[in-house]
């Protein structure tokens, strides 16, 4: 046992999942399509205190587009308009819309509460509430600089030793 769903049983909530889905479109103007889907239960990582290959969790990627009506009648792609019009509101309505408040935000909930109850029917114990993330995020500039700083740190690292190097 590696600690992992069942990939019959991964296949048949996904299955649940995606049924979901596609009743959540119906009853929301028919804006929700499910291009495809695949199911990754063989993929590996290294571990960085042993540098042992373990497998990764069992995990499902889902590729949808959401549709909506334009201004002049005509369909266009754009998860948020296509929201609206299916009649979802700001998370904080009373705040400026961008990009922490938006309508997937309160999709992306409403999908991850239904992935939960699923894997609760299927009998899976699972952790409801999300643990405490030890990293702080960085905001792209701040990643960005350090990141530029790291590699001028060891370009300059590199560059003493091969000094070193020429002087022995």
């Amino acid at each position: 046992d590696d600690g992992f769903v069942c990939v019959e049983d991964l296949k048949k909530m996904t299955d649940c999942y995606i049924e979901s889905l596609n009743d959540w479109s119906m009853n929301h103007g028919d804006c929700l399509h499910i291009l495809n889907y695949a199911i990754h239960a063989d993929e590996y990582y290294v571990d960085e205190d042993t540098g042992e290959e373990k497998p990764s969790s069992h995990h499902v990627h889902i590729r949808y587009v959401f549709d909506y009506i334009d201004e002049k009648g005509n369909k266009a792609i754009g998860i948020e308009q296509a929201l609206k019009q299916a009649g979802y509101e700001l998370p904080k309505p009373e705040q400026k819309e961008g990009r922490c408040n938006n309508r997937l935000i309160t999709f992306t909930k409403e999908c991850r509460d239904t992935w939960q109850q699923i894997a609760q029917q299927f009998g899976y114990d699972i952790e409801i509430e999300p643990l405490p993330t030890k990293r702080k995020s960085k905001d792209k500039q701040t990643y960005v600089a350090e990141k530029r700083a790291q590699m001028a740190e060891e370009k300059a690292k590199e560059e003493m030793e091969k000094a070193f190097a020429m002087q022995k």
